[in-house]
């Protein structure tokens, strides 16, 4: 099965032909522009659906899935978010990384592991890992140079500043 990340989140309907208004979790929309199919989360659910356009309104989008045609039938899915398969997301730059992939990984300071990040809390000024350590206690470290060192998503760890105090 293809890995899906999540990359919008429906925000109403637009217009009379069943466009659906949304915000690209990303920042960035270039990706959508080149879909062909996503998928909508509804629960533990994927329903697949095939792109039919996408159109730039300012922050957001207008996006036409085949099947939704009325305003009405846009407006039951707003809050629902929009899927890609993980090649269609919006590609990384240097020293981003999937919000999925940092979910992977595990906390370090030096040899010793903290603890596991289940979570990241996006926030205006830094994102937030949450992790939990080996109790089940859970605590926040910003996601930031000043808080972190090495961040090895393929080798599934983050390394800690030494001089970092947790509580």
């Amino acid at each position: 099965m293809t890995e899906r990340l999540a990359a919008g989140l429906i925000r109403g309907a637009h217009g009379l032909q069943g466009f659906l208004k949304v915000r690209s979790l990303s920042g960035e929309d270039g990706h959508f522009y080149r879909l062909a199919r996503c998928y909508l989360r509804r629960g533990q659910e994927f329903l697949p659906y095939q792109v039919e356009a996408v159109k730039g309104r300012g922050r957001e989008l207008s996006v036409k899935l085949a099947g939704i045609s009325t305003p009405e039938a846009a407006a039951a899915l707003n809050g629902l978010e929009i899927w890609v398969d993980r090649a269609d997301a919006s590609p990384l730059g240097e020293g981003e990384y999937y919000l999925a992939d940092l979910c992977r990984c595990r906390l370090f300071r030096g040899d010793e592991e903290l603890g596991r990040v289940v979570s990241v809390c996006e926030t205006g000024a830094a994102n937030l890992l949450e992790v939990e350590d080996k109790d089940g206690r859970r605590f926040l470290v910003p996601f930031s140079g000043g808080f972190l060192g090495e961040v090895d998503v393929a080798g599934g760890r983050i390394a800690l500043r030494e001089d970092v105090e947790l509580p």
